[in-house]
């Protein structure tokens, strides 16, 4: 289990990265079509839920600017799109970033690492898949066949939370 820490009083909830990760995407979809928060009508974030493979789908592609530091290093910056979103990354968490679509790059990135990575990846399952566009300065990406469990609560509510498969 990839457990990670939600910083304190943030947005997100969930204690995996894996979660984390279904939980921000539905937090942007959600945000996407709310026209006081998204004005413009921006679709960065795609997902999709499989009731018969229990598995989560998505697309990003979301505009970002890049640059190179004093030293040489590369930085990737989400531009942010949305008005007022209300995300909060906590105080103290594993992940920093206050935009929203930063966050999710941050998530990403540290998904692939967990991937690549046999001792942390023992199922060898390539979930997310990322790349950037320098030309079009997007990053873009998909989520495939993330693993879902599906249950239905004491109201009645159908709740979809993400299974593990990185350690």
């Amino acid at each position: 289990m990839t457990t990670i820490i939600p910083g304190n009083n943030g947005t997100l909830k969930t204690t995996t990265v894996e979660g984390q990760l279904l939980e921000l995407m539905a937090f942007l979809q959600v945000k996407e079509v709310d026209t006081t928060v998204n004005p413009s009508g921006k679709d960065y974030i795609q997902g999709n839920f499989n009731f018969n493979t229990f598995a989560f789908n998505g697309t990003f592609n979301i505009p970002v600017t890049q640059t190179i530091g004093s030293n040489g290093e590369l930085t990737l910056v989400a531009k942010e799109y949305l008005v007022t979103s209300g995300f909060d990354p906590g105080s103290s968490g594993t992940f920093k970033s206050t935009n929203p679509a930063q966050y999710l790059i941050e998530i990403i990135t540290y998904i692939q690492t967990r991937e690549n990575d046999p001792t942390k990846n023992l199922s060898g399952n390539s979930i997310v898949t990322a790349s950037i566009d320098t030309d079009a300065m997007t990053y873009s990406g998909t989520v495939n066949n993330l693993p879902v469990l599906m249950t239905i609560d004491g109201n009645g509510n159908t709740v979809f939370s993400a299974k593990e498969y990185l350690s």
